[in-house]
């Protein structure tokens, strides 16, 4: 089953590649802010309700939000902080592939490694 919303997004990076480096690497920018937003609201409905009022209080940070830190911030509590106690229980497979530590030699380490070894330029022309 395909989502529309992703859809559009992913058929926006494709279109973006034949007008120039810049317009696609934004495209792939919004891209991955687009998943990584689906991924924190998949997390978030996950959280049954309680007493607390954790989901509601996530959603409410979440509406408020002025950027992707916050975002950042909600799926960690959702995953491992106050919040994480109320997952549902078919969500608990997701939240140990989310949070679980890797090793080097292990595909994800090293992916991460290499692009943190990437050195940052900027070019600046006047």
């Amino acid at each position: 089953m395909k989502h529309i919303a992703i859809e559009q997004v992913l058929e926006r990076a494709e279109r973006a590649k034949s007008d120039s480096d810049y317009t696609y690497f934004f495209a792939l920018l919004f891209a991955a802010e687009a998943l990584a937003k689906t991924i924190v609201l998949g997390v978030v409905a996950s959280i049954s309700d309680d007493k607390e009022r954790n989901r509601y209080r996530l959603e409410h940070q979440l509406v408020r939000s002025d950027g992707l830190g916050d975002w950042g911030r909600v799926i960690e509590d959702a995953l491992t902080g106050p919040a994480s106690q109320f997952l549902l229980n078919e969500a608990r497979e997701e939240q140990k592939e989310l949070i679980q530590g890797f090793k080097e030699g292990e595909w994800q380490y090293d992916a991460t490694a290499a692009l943190k070894a990437i050195p940052f330029h900027t070019t600046h022309t006047a």
